[in-house]
């Protein structure tokens, strides 16, 4: 934690209903009186926009695109530091940060280049990114990683679809690209569970899962006191 703030990581495959899930779990908290603050990468800074209006160009290879979104997100650390202080928040939420930036560029990799790419590659990619950047990016407390059946994730998708037409919704259109993503965010799950709660979403129930969720911060906020 950062000057007593819960630092919490929101991720999960496409359209799975995380940041519905991310602002409503905030809302619940900020009832019972704590102070929530949010940060989504990418962001609008320099390093977020080009990773937004090149990196999520299909023509782009998975390499480039992992690391200009992974720049996004290690770049953004600085201004999630002083967030942190200056509004002397209780709990941080982060919508994706590095985490994110590696599972979908290993995805995407293994995705086109089968055998490639390991599950364990991520676990390397994880050690060396927080041991280079000890000093720059901030330790999650912990990570709140979204699922949802496929056929409810289609049907979201379709809605998106219906509203925008977006270069990266070709990739939550995949269901096997957000297939490689369930499978690497599952093998992240195996290796740090005291980390994850893990959250299958369902239909119709934002109000109590949400509920259910914000509980577990608080008891996890608790045991740290």
């Amino acid at each position: 934690m950062i000057d007593e703030a819960m630092v919490v990581v929101w991720e999960g495959v496409d359209s799975s209903g995380k940041t519905s899930l991310k602002n409503k779990a905030g809302e619940i908290l900020a009832e019972e009186g704590f102070k929530v603050g949010h940060y989504k990468t990418p962001s609008e800074t320099f390093s977020g926009s080009l990773a937004k209006s090149y990196g999520n160009s299909t023509t782009v290879d998975a390499l480039t695109r992992m690391l200009l979104f992974l720049a996004n997100t290690t770049d953004d650390s600085k201004i999630i530091k002083r967030q942190i202080v200056e509004k002397k928040l209780d709990f941080l939420f982060i919508d994706r940060y590095y985490l994110c930036s590696l599972v979908y560029g290993l995805a995407l990799i293994r995705r086109t280049r089968a055998g490639l790419v390991e599950h364990e590659d991520l676990e390397s990619l994880i050690q060396n990114v927080e041991r280079l950047g000890q000093e720059v990016v901030v330790k999650p407390d912990l990570y709140v990683i979204v699922d949802v059946d496929e056929a409810t994730r289609s049907r979201w998708v379709e809605r998106k679809l219906e509203r925008q037409r977006m270069a990266d919704l070709a990739y939550e259109s995949d269901p096997r690209l957000q297939d490689e993503i369930r499978g690497f965010y599952q093998f992240f799950r195996k290796r740090h569970g005291e980390e994850v709660i893990w959250v299958m979403n369902r239909e119709g129930m934002l109000e109590s899962i949400a509920r259910g969720i914000a509980k577990q911060l608080l008891d996890a906020k608790r045991s740290t006191v």
